[in-house]
């Protein structure tokens, strides 16, 4: 591992790949090490809901505690370390940055794939179709946020009834808007 530029004041980052067990994904394995390579300490998250596709409040909160954890390692600078997040980790990411235990001392956030709009989102899976440029394009969204959405949906549902509307974002046939 290269030295720090500053002697004893290690740089870190907090990754969060999003919904699902990742922990094994070729692709995340391969930027945690490239970055360790390149001098950083890397964590990468994982909570329970994250796990099982879910996204909570909790987890803003296991995210601070992480950043938390990671920044107060031995050898860090405690304002030199960031979050990456991708997909379903980018709500998280942008919550904890801005918590205020934590905010004066993340350096960075890098968002990737992350869905701003809940309307648009919705709205974009039911039509399977996405504006661009003004113009409706068909689309096709991957089964993970669909799953991901159903879940949040119907996370005080009974099973019978998650299974109902998870199978009816899930087709491919648009949903009558």
């Amino acid at each position: 591992v290269p030295a720090p530029l500053i002697a004893a004041a290690r740089s870190g980052v907090l990754i969060i790949p999003g919904v699902g067990d990742n922990r094994q994904d070729a692709q995340l394995v391969n930027l945690s090490e490239e970055m360790a390579r390149a001098g950083l300490v890397v964590m990468d998250m994982l909570t329970p809901a994250l796990k099982n596709y879910m996204i909570t409040a909790q987890d803003s909160d296991a995210t601070v505690q992480a950043f938390n954890a990671l920044s107060h390692l031995p050898g860090m600078a405690h304002s030199r370390s960031g979050i990456i997040a991708f997909s379903g980790g980018v709500p998280l990411a942008c919550f904890a940055a801005a918590d205020p235990r934590i905010r004066t001392q993340v350096a960075y956030i890098t968002l990737f794939g992350g869905y701003f709009n809940t309307t648009s989102l919705l709205r974009a899976f039911g039509q399977r179709a996405i504006d661009i440029d003004g113009k409706q394009e068909k689309w096709q969204p991957n089964i993970v946020p669909l799953q991901t959405i159903a879940n949040i949906i119907t996370q005080d549902f009974a099973q019978n009834e998650h299974d109902l509307i998870f199978n009816a974002v899930s087709t491919n046939t648009p949903l009558a808007v």
